[in-house]
């Protein structure tokens, strides 16, 4: 999984094979086994999936790892080769560190965030626009303090919102000091120790994902039991379908819910109705309800 660019062509035959042993015993079956769709299956458990291993962007997360290890750890034979680990992996590097300036040797000028958490593109993007790319790539901190090496990176005609812009960043590049005798760090925000690790990464690329309140309960329980939980929530649990529509009485709704609705959901329906009417103050609502469903 470290591997770049790995052919989809590989990555789908993993998967494939994946997917025939958890649903159907190792049987290649074309997929027709499949009862929840495997992007859900590869979630983590707290945001309603199993757990399993989401291979891309597993290693996406390992990838992440050599970005981290060239930077923080100059014992590593392999720092100055060329390595494309693609816009997934160095999107999330750029998230997940920051800098703190030392010598400045380590940190490039334009590019990573040296000025209390934030980069020169987060500050002023429109200056940026204007220098070669293969200079933001290369141009250290080291190099571009002394005596404003870095406004001989700009190039053509700056506009208005630049200009402005510009003149700020010479501001803040003023403030800043070189430490000769302090080597510069990298800080990985997503762990407390600040180092890298795989866990966090590899969970960073859920982040904006919907948190499921229940996963504990549901992985508290006997391993069956867990596997049918978690299956009647994702697929015959799901609220989407049962929401009501505009003008439409509680009565009607919750009769076409629970008619709709198998034992399991009709179970469900009534628990949330209860903590509902709980938190509102109105028990009634439970005893409506439960005449509802005797119906």
């Amino acid at each position: 999984m470290l591997a770049t660019d790995m052919p989809k062509l590989i990555k789908d035959a993993i998967i494939r094979e994946q997917r025939s042993f958890f649903w159907s015993s190792g049987r290649d079956d074309g997929g027709g086994s499949c009862a929840v769709a495997w992007k859900d299956v590869c979630r983590p458990v707290e945001y309603g999936g199993l757990g399993v291993l989401d291979l891309k962007r597993m290693g996406w997360a390992l990838c992440a790892r050599w970005a981290w290890l060239r930077r923080s750890d100059d014992s590593c034979p392999w720092t100055n080769f060329p390595v494309h680990l693609g816009r997934h992996v160095e999107a999330l590097v750029y998230a997940a560190t920051t800098a703190t300036l030392g010598n400045g040797t380590k940190l490039l000028f334009w590019s990573d965030r040296w000025l209390a958490g934030q980069s020169i593109a987060d500050l002023a993007p429109a200056v940026v626009a204007a220098v070669n790319p293969r200079v933001i790539k290369r141009r250290s901190v080291a190099s571009a303090l002394p005596e404003n090496a870095w406004i001989r990176d700009i190039t053509g005609t700056l506009s208005t919102e630049a200009s402005i812009q510009f003149l700020h960043l010479v501001d803040i590049t003023a403030e800043q000091e070189l430490h000769p005798g302090s080597q510069d760090t990298l800080t990985w925000n997503l762990t407390e120790s600040g180092s890298y690790s795989a866990k966090s990464a590899y969970k960073a690329f859920f982040q904006g994902s919907t948190f499921s309140p229940h996963h504990n309960s549901i992985w508290e329980c006997w391993s069956p039991l867990i596997c049918k939980i978690w299956h009647d929530i994702l697929s015959k649990l799901n609220l989407l379908g049962y929401m009501p529509r505009a003008n439409e009485s509680f009565n009607d709704w919750f009769a076409t819910a629970a008619d709709n609705a198998s034992p399991a959901m009709q179970k469900v329906l009534l628990w949330f109705l209860v903590v509902v009417s709980v938190k509102l103050g109105r028990p009634h609502i439970v005893h409506h309800t439960v005449e509802l469903m005797e119906k």
